[in-house]
């Protein structure tokens, strides 16, 4: 079998996990055709391709109080970008709809990534911003690497919408806000973990599950299977990839509630990210938040 067309595993290392997510691409280095720049242009791909993935360049995440919290953003020093395209959050828990899209920069897009961050004065911003006096806003953290350091910045208010709170905002967060929430490639992929974060929690108020509620299915990891992980009456499932279309249809079939083990439970699940740990480590710690049991237990490695 010739190399074209291989599927190729690329070895994604998350805290001391390693994690294997699957990244279809033809490998064959087909130049003859191309013009000098995009045959250099070809090489870098390649070359940033075979590195494992490295740690976080460029991060944003985006908080919203009715949605959850995402990362939108993911730059690594290999040059795989990560990130949500525009528009593509839902009110699920903060899910993505359609999930994550990925690319590899060539070195000139790297490059110009990390000159972005001192030429718009990222370093420079104070730790928080509040530009809002209303309750319930988004909230928009960026997180630059700088010689192996993290540096974040938080901003409270709503940037996508209101130009009044676009005004207040400081010029160098908005510049990189307005550039990774409308970031899109047109060699980006879809990306998917190995493993779908399934979030079961309490509905909150006494259920009465019907037989129709217990759809989940019997060679599904359960709530005493070795990898999950328990929070008071709330569980971390972590449900191979293949399966996620079937537990989106599934999820929206039976309104996002469903009988595990005679337990009831709201239904929301997340796309963990490589090495995420390197930021939700410095924006729980950062933003002085409570990190709980099972958050400290994500960011972990599982």
């Amino acid at each position: 079998m010739g190399a074209r067309g291989i599927l190729l595993t690329l070895f994604l290392v998350v805290g001391q996990s390693t994690v294997i997510a699957p990244v279809g691409f033809s490998d064959e280095l087909q130049t003859k055709d191309l013009n000098p720049n995009d045959q250099q242009r070809k090489r870098d791909e390649v070359e940033q391709r075979d590195k494992p993935m490295d740690s976080p360049v460029l991060v944003m995440l985006q908080h919203d109080h009715w949605i959850g919290e995402d990362t939108t953003f993911a730059l690594y020093a290999n040059g795989r970008v990560i990130f949500a395209p525009a528009g593509k959050r839902s009110g699920s828990g903060g899910t993505l709809v359609g999930g994550y899209l990925s690319v590899v920069l060539t070195q000139d897009e790297l490059r110009s990534f990390r000159r972005r961050l001192k030429q718009v004065g990222f370093f420079d911003l104070q730790d928080s911003y509040t530009l809002s006096d209303w309750t319930c806003q988004p909230t928009a953290t960026i997180y630059g690497w700088r010689k192996g350091r993290p540096r974040g910045c938080c901003v409270y208010g709503d940037l996508s919408r209101n130009e009044e709170t676009r005004t207040r905002a400081p010029q160098a967060f908005l510049e990189l806000f307005d550039e990774l929430t409308g970031f899109a490639h047109d060699r980006a992929e879809p990306w998917m973990p190995e493993h779908v974060e399934v979030m079961l929690s309490s509905p909150g108020f006494p259920t009465f599950s019907s037989k129709d509620d217990q759809w989940w299915p019997n060679n599904w990891p359960h709530l005493t299977s070795s990898t999950t992980k328990r929070n008071g009456d709330d569980y971390r499932i972590y449900l191979p990839s293949k399966r996620f279309n079937r537990l989106e249809t599934l999820c929206r079939k039976h309104h996002r509630y469903v009988d595990i083990d005679g337990k009831a439970f709201r239904v929301a699940y997340r796309f963990p990210l490589p090495q995420e740990r390197m930021w939700f480590e410095e924006h729980f710690s950062g933003l002085h938040l409570e990190m709980h049991e099972s958050d400290a237990e994500r960011i972990d490695g599982r």
